[in-house]
């Protein structure tokens, strides 16, 4: 029996996994009889939440209690860490956050805490959740009546910034978020939209890219201006666009050797302050999945105005368009609506000739949306004014 209760927590700690949810209730019977018999979810928010009703609903486990680093959510569901290391010769905990499961895995080593189960990297939980998330979109979708399909009222989700302006309360929300733009540029944002995806060897990103004509490039929504690196060298002229002035000066300053670089602060819907007819490429990687549709219709309106012929545009926008009565915010990754047919409809509509586009998943692990997103390149083939 110590045998088994050893391998338990061996395979919490190496990570091996619980296959099925036989194997998991065996796990749960040999533990209760050697004592092990209160339940722990460490991380109260989100998916511990529904880590809770996994466990009581598929293993017919009830959960005892809750842990947690952050002291605002301790109550009398939720502990705190030293609570915790009292109940370790009689406590199996599962770990709900997936970002940080490497460092509570380690935090609960040290505590004396035997059985740790990271079972949010477990298929099993991973397949129920995905299922959650299907019955999730489906409840936005038409309801079927017969042949035909049917909505009924709908109203757009209370928001008072985001009704008041939504360009600009989007814009807003990349402001002071430097540990976003840090951990992007060296691989480490939880979201995985680290610089990998769009500039490795094997990167759609980057197969398109090569596609541009660098003499005269645009960059719209910079940010910190992770991307410039990637093609400093190859371009000729470099005008950076962002809606947040804190953005366009931190890139002075990091980019204050560089004079081919113009710098430009924009209203979030247009190229204002850039000549007509003076750019061969326009391009936004990990920005445009969250703007407003009206806002996309006049970005690639006003690409339109300052690309040369033949020149083209690049942009990585939402796939997401399902619940139009929900704020970008509310959506996964905070995607906003948007779908390739439309931008595709709208590209064609204003000039354009599509050239190629790419339907893809986002996130990993518990944060993976299948056909979230969509890289767009388009030509320019004639003017609209």
């Amino acid at each position: 029996m110590n045998t088994q209760n050893e391998n338990a927590c061996s395979f919490g700690v190496k990570g091996l996994g619980i296959n099925s949810i036989a194997e998991l209730s065996y796990l749960f019977s040999e533990w209760k009889q050697s004592g092990f018999d209160k339940i722990c979810i460490f991380g109260g928010k989100g998916l511990g939440k529904k880590m809770e009703i996994f466990l009581n609903e598929m293993a017919n486990v009830k959960v005892d209690f809750y842990c947690d680093n952050a002291e605002s959510e301790w109550n009398e569901n939720c502990i705190s860490p030293k609570q915790l290391e009292s109940f370790k010769h009689q406590v199996v905990v599962f770990i709900s956050p997936y970002n940080y499961q490497s460092q509570i895995m380690e935090q609960l080593s040290k505590m004396g805490i035997r059985h740790i189960i990271p079972l949010v990297s477990f298929r099993i939980f991973q397949d129920y959740i995905l299922e959650c998330k299907k019955i999730e979109m489906k409840k936005s979708e038409f309801v079927q009546q017969g042949s035909n399909k049917h909505r009924g009222k709908l109203e757009l989700l209370a928001d008072e910034n985001y009704e008041k302006d939504a360009t600009k309360a989007i814009g807003n929300a990349w402001i002071e978020t430097d540990r976003y733009y840090d951990d992007s540029e060296n691989n480490f944002h939880p979201e995985g939209c680290g610089m990998d995806v769009f500039w490795g060897k094997n990167s759609t990103f980057l197969k398109y890219f090569e596609q541009l004509d660098c003499s005269s490039i645009v960059e719209l929504a910079c940010g910190h201006g992770r991307h410039i690196q990637k093609y400093l060298n190859k371009a000729k002229a470099i005008t950076l666009v962002d809606i947040n002035e804190e953005n366009i000066e931190f890139c002075k300053k990091r980019y204050s050797n560089d004079t081919k670089i113009k710098y430009v602060v924009n209203a979030g819907s247009n190229f204002s302050g850039i000549e007509d007819a003076s750019q061969t490429s326009v391009f936004s990687y990990d920005a445009m999945v969250h703007f407003e549709l009206l806002d996309i219709i006049s970005y690639i309106k006003d690409a339109n105005r300052i690309l040369t012929n033949g020149g083209k545009i690049l942009f990585h926008h939402s796939n997401a368009a399902y619940a139009p009565e929900k704020s970008w915010i509310k959506k996964p990754h905070s995607r906003n609506f948007m779908s390739a047919d439309i931008f595709a409809y709208l590209a064609l509509r204003h000039g354009f000739t599509v050239l190629s586009q790419d339907i893809f998943s986002w996130g990993y692990g518990m944060n993976f949306y299948e056909h979230l997103d969509c890289l767009s390149l388009c030509q320019k083939i004639r003017d609209i004014n």
